[in-house]
């Protein structure tokens, strides 16, 4: 499993914009650092916790007892297959850095209108644009809008790429 201390200022940023009654869907949950800091942090109606490694997963579970939060709720399994079991949600997380964009169909169609989507990748600084362009593309190809698609600096990665969320705010 993979765990970095070093995204605590993310996950508390994230959590702080979670509303009262929001459904989260973390699409990679990992051993639950998102999910866990957005129920303990702030008031949403559940956290669909959803990652393919079942000791990832387990891990999870372990986390949720030892930080004694409730409304998590862990889901084993590929996320393309899970998808449809879930509701819709009004915040999605997608923490797969370098492979997030392959997924980026399946966050939509989980998202209600007014969804936003953190959407977490590794690349050139340069490259942003881009990325933000081909993002567009991909929202508008599955008949959604973008009211705003943002990108901030995470942190530094290696000497030519780091880490960053774009935040897609669909209408």
């Amino acid at each position: 499993v993979y765990y970095s201390p070093r995204l605590a200022t993310e996950r508390a940023r994230v959590a702080e914009l979670v509303k009262k009654g929001e459904v989260v869907a973390d699409l990679f949950a990992g051993i639950g650092p998102f999910s866990i800091t957005i129920a303990k942090r702030a008031s949403p109606s559940a956290v669909y916790a959803v990652d393919i490694n079942p000791a990832a997963i387990d891990y999870l579970k372990r986390n949720i007892k030892l930080n004694h939060v409730t409304g998590v709720v862990p889901m084993l399994g590929d996320i393309r297959n899970v998808a449809g079991k879930l509701p819709k949600a009004d915040r999605l997380i997608m923490n797969l850095p370098h492979s997030a964009f392959d997924f980026l169909q399946v966050a939509l169609g989980m998202a209600r209108p007014g969804a936003t989507v953190h959407f977490y990748d590794i690349i050139e600084p340069d490259k942003r644009a881009v990325r933000k362009e081909e993002l567009a593309s991909v929202v508008a190809r599955e008949g959604r809008k973008p009211s705003a698609i943002t990108c901030r600096l995470v942190r530094g990665y290696s000497t030519f790429e780091s880490h960053f969320v774009f935040d897609i705010t669909l209408d």
